[in-house]
């Protein structure tokens, strides 16, 4: 779990498999599962400064005061969709639906593509909101 657990317990209540989400025409949304060097060199979203650095470093596949990624700052589900959209940054999201409406105008060749990473469970496959 991406946060300090010191001095409190923690009692796992329900696991959802985590995935990265592309658009629809890249190259790597063709592929069953990904690792994360898969997606080395590409940029991110990112959460913004003053944000948890553990919480930031899991979403973002790197060490917590570490290097960040390069990528545009977002602070909802819904910027992190046109992250990838319009600038076709990339990003971990649960595989579960996302509760997301898109504008009328998004042009639906580009929307994204939720795919399993490596430790997701076999058979997961989300269903990309509507």
């Amino acid at each position: 779990m991406p946060f300090d657990r010191t001095g409190i317990s923690i009692r796992v209540l329900r696991s959802d498999p985590v995935g990265v989400v592309l658009r629809a025409d890249d190259p790597l949304a063709r592929r069953d599962t990904l690792q994360v060097s898969d997606l080395d060199g590409r940029r991110w979203f990112q959460f913004p400064e003053g944000t948890d650095p553990l919480w930031r470093a899991y979403w973002n596949c790197t060490t917590p005061g570490g290097t960040l990624r390069d990528g545009p700052v977002v602070r909802t589900v819904s910027e992190c969709v046109q992250a990838v959209f319009w600038s076709g940054a990339i990003g971990l999201a649960p595989l579960a639906p996302l509760p997301l409406r898109f504008r009328r105008d998004s042009p639906w060749s580009r929307s994204p593509t939720w795919r399993p990473a490596a430790s997701s469970s076999p058979g997961t496959e989300p269903t990309p909101p509507r």
